[in-house]
Order: C-alpha cells, then structure tokens, then sequence
C-alpha cells in the first residue's frame, strides 16, 4: 500500500480504566520489572522485584452495563534466603503456563490450573538473565543474559528444556573496542527458526539459531542514537523502513534533558502498535505514545496520580 492510498490516522487517546491491586500494602513502590497478558486475554502477570504476581479477569454485565475486573489468583516470592536474586523478565509460554526469568540465571515455570499452582524451573545461564524470548511453536527459548550472551533452548514432549548452543558473537562491524551488548532478542514471526537480535553497537541480526548463521538487517549508525547529558535527549529512538533499511526517523523525548544525566535511555521497553503506525515507548514514570512517521508525541501517560495524562491529538 503506497502512502496515497494510506489512511489518516484517527485522534487517538488511552485512558485509565481500572486499578489494579498489588498483593500487599508496601511503604514503598516495587519496581515492576515485565508486564504480560496471557495468549488468551484472561490472565495479567508482573514480575516486581522479588515477587511474580498473576491477575484473572472477570467479566460482569450488570443491566446491560458490561464491566471487568482483577483479582490476584498467583502471587509466588522468591525464597527469603536467597536474598540476591530478583526477577528480570517474564514471558507466557502458553495460557497457563509463565516462564520468568532471574538475576541468578534460572528459569522459574509457573503453572496455573484449577487445582492449584505449581513452581519448577532449571539454571539456563550463570548470568543475569534480560530476555526471555518463545517462537510461536513454543518449542525454542531464547534467553539473553550478561551483556552479551544469548542461548537456545529447545523444549521436549515432556515439557522439559535443553541447551541447544549459544550463538557466536556478531563479526566486527565497528572498531575493535565497541562494546558487544544485546538490546533486545525476538522471533521473526514468519520463521520458528529465526531470531531477531539488536546490538548496542552492531546494528541489528536475524540469526538461523539452527545454523548458526546471521543476516544484517539493519546498519549501527541506523538504529542506534549515542545520547550523553548536554549534547543529545536523553531518550532517543531510531525507526527504520524495513524495506531498504533507510532511516525514517528519531524520536527524541522532550522531558528528558539534562536535569537527570544518570538516567540513560538504553533498555527501555517499547513495542509498535495499531498496525505500526504507532510506538508505545517507556520512559521513567510515564509512556510516551508516539505517532511514528510523523515524529509527534500523541499522549504521554503519567503513572503518578498526582499529573493528569497529557494529549495531543493528531
């Protein structure tokens, strides 16, 4: 579809719904590490700090007023003697079925059902895990863990994982001394065999996790924006046309100056939504909605209570 045929994009604006409760009273805010909604819509797991915490909706039509609702049904806590390990990351495996990363490098399944709920796991690096990864088989995990390490898991009839291999390290594309960092690890969704992984410094790779062979996607100087306080925004995030790979545009958070140079922008969550035409992108204490093409702030939402959510509507 050319860009005549493309259609305007309408006022888009997200609003508050619903509240959801936290298992306990705290004197202090959990740091909410992932958030995921099962393949079926019905459940909503966090991973905060120490704690994994699943809500189940309900559904209620009162009079012809139909309304949801969350009740916690799972909220499992790390050992209270392994003090140094917390939760990274989560993904669900399948409806039912959660698997949630660890700073200590395991893998905890979390298995939800009628009778209960159950907790295994296994050691999938000795390092920090930072992605966990499932093609649309469910049948192979990639974990990224460290700065730079990334393995493959394959799952068995038995529901079981086994280590495959690591994936090599990408060929030099810049100078010798750039450090070698993963940003981000996903399946191609038109190959069960194809992994997407992002380099802070190496551009952007589809890896064949069975070969072991890697295609460039994307060039360093197009997906990475350098940022230091004082001479760029903090936040800055580069989109590409994927078709030639030219860049089509940065998009730079106007809150976000010199007022807080320890905050980097690196390791952000964000995904595009709404058929691509927009970017959801995390900042600290908020979510920037941004129309992508056109380098426009559509909504910022504050998670303080205290802020309203600002609009602009495009």
């Amino acid at each position: 579809m050319d860009a005549s045929q493309e259609s305007e994009p309408s006022s888009l604006r997200y609003e508050k719904v619903y509240d959801l409760p936290l298992s306990e009273p705290s004197t202090y805010s959990p740091l909410l590490r992932a958030l995921a909604f099962s393949p079926d819509g019905h459940h909503l797991a966090g991973a905060f700090d120490r704690t994994v915490t699943v809500w189940r909706l309900s559904q209620h039509d009162d009079d012809g007023n139909p309304s949801e609702s969350w009740k916690i049904m799972v909220n499992y806590r790390l050992d209270e003697r392994a003090k140094e390990e917390e939760f990274t990351c989560l993904v669900w495996a399948r409806s039912g079925v959660l698997l949630v990363g660890a700073s200590t490098g395991d893998v905890k399944m979390v298995t939800l059902n009628n009778e209960g709920t159950t907790v295994n796991g296994f050691q999938a690096t000795k390092l920090s895990i930072k992605y966990l990864a499932l093609n649309s088989e469910q049948s192979l995990l990639a974990v990224a863990a460290g700065e730079d390490e990334v393995v493959i898991w394959a799952a068995s009839e038995t529901g079981s994982w086994s280590k495959l291999h690591r994936l090599p390290d990408p060929g030099t594309r810049l100078a010798r001394d750039e450090v070698l960092e993963v940003t981000f690890i996903g399946w191609h969704g038109t190959g069960k065999d194809s992994l997407v992984v992002s380099y802070l410094h190496h551009g952007v790779l589809s890896w064949n996790v069975f070969l072991k062979d890697a295609q460039g996607l994307l060039n360093p100087d197009k997906v990475f924006v350098r940022s230091s306080p004082g001479f760029m925004s903090q936040a800055a995030l580069t989109t590409t046309q994927s078709r030639n790979q030219d860049k089509l545009n940065s998009l730079h958070d106007p809150d976000s100056g010199a007022s807080k140079p320890q905050i980097t922008h690196r390791a952000r969550p964000g995904e595009f939504v709404h058929q691509g035409q927009f970017y959801l992108g995390a900042g600290v204490g908020k979510i920037n909605l941004w129309h992508a093409a056109r380098n426009i702030r559509a909504q910022r939402l504050v998670l303080s209570v205290s802020q309203p959510p600002s609009t602009s509507l495009i």
